[in-house]
């Protein structure tokens, strides 16, 4: 009786925690909105919550909409997680509000280079949404062929690293620029792509055609491996030249994102791409903030 009752905690808390912080994007929305921090250490840039904040709110918004649309239009293998965006409840519908309402105070007192960036805000909003009519369906932005991780990588990439500068009144530009934004480009993007593993079957299903449907498992891993290495590699050459500071969170990302890589299947359980993989998204500001305290 103890030990059933035990086991009865452990899914009630279990389910608590994925409701509370996973289900309901808080967790993957705290994740991007910490990749704004480190893209200011990174960079120099003054700390400022506004952007991290800003990228938190906005986030919030699009992954609603595109996984309540997603509900019906591509329905998740995960049954709670299709309950809970079939029929939102009163959670769902106060963080769409929550975050709506953040985003529109927020620029209601920006400056203007933060409103200008922010009208690519328009892109995740419509990015899951039917647009364009077909002959037997309508069709989405990430229904074009091998672009659906690239999309969300591309979008996340832009705002963590477009609204910093623009609260910052920075000009992007120099090697420094180009190789922080290189490398949260494909760190994000190869996140985003883990993804497509997890969602194989339904994409292959509803016939959204990803990366590892275009080129299968092993060679989009080996596409992607590359792509880290290289952006290493040139990481390596800067710090070598004396040309950037040395930065031990690009090289621990790197490996961390190489090894996971390697390790995720299609089978892999889905609750560690939702807590653990989106939760490597904080490691550079992890450790940044480790090394900081150290030293």
């Amino acid at each position: 009786m103890s030990k059933n009752l035990n086991l009865f905690n452990q899914q009630k808390w279990r389910n608590f925690f994925l409701e509370t912080l996973i289900y309901s994007n808080i967790w993957v929305a705290s994740a991007i909105a910490s990749l704004c921090f480190s893209f200011q250490l990174l960079m120099g840039l003054p700390l400022d919550w506004r952007s991290p904040l800003f990228c938190f709110g906005a986030a919030l918004i699009p992954y609603h909409v595109d996984r309540v649309v997603d509900a019906y239009v591509q329905k998740s293998p995960d049954r709670n997680v299709q309950s809970y965006f079939q029929k939102p409840g009163f959670l769902v519908w106060f963080l769409i509000v929550l975050g709506l309402t953040v985003v529109v105070t927020l620029l209601w007192f920006a400056p203007t280079a933060v409103r200008y960036v922010s009208l690519v805000g328009i892109l995740p909003l419509i990015y899951g949404v039917p647009l364009f009519p077909g002959s037997n369906q309508w069709y989405r932005l990430k229904d074009i062929p091998g672009s659906k991780a690239w999309i969300v990588g591309g979008i996340i990439t832009y705002a963590v690293v477009s609204l910093p500068c623009a609260y910052a009144n920075y000009q992007p530009q120099g090697l420094p620029f180009i190789l922080t934004t290189l490398f949260l480009f494909i760190f994000i993007v190869t996140n985003s792509h883990s993804f497509d593993l997890r969602d194989i079957d339904s994409d292959q299903e509803k016939g959204v055609i990803t990366l590892p449907l275009m080129m299968g498992i092993d060679r989009m891993k080996i596409l992607l491996s590359i792509l880290n290495v290289s952006v290493l590699v040139l990481w390596v050459w800067a710090w070598s030249s004396f040309l950037l500071p040395f930065n031990p969170e690009i090289i621990i990302a790197i490996f961390i994102t190489l090894l996971y890589l390697q390790i995720l299947k299609p089978s892999t359980p889905r609750p560690i791409y939702s807590v653990v993989i989106d939760g490597f998204l904080f490691v550079p500001l992890l450790v940044q903030g480790l090394f900081h305290f150290v030293t």
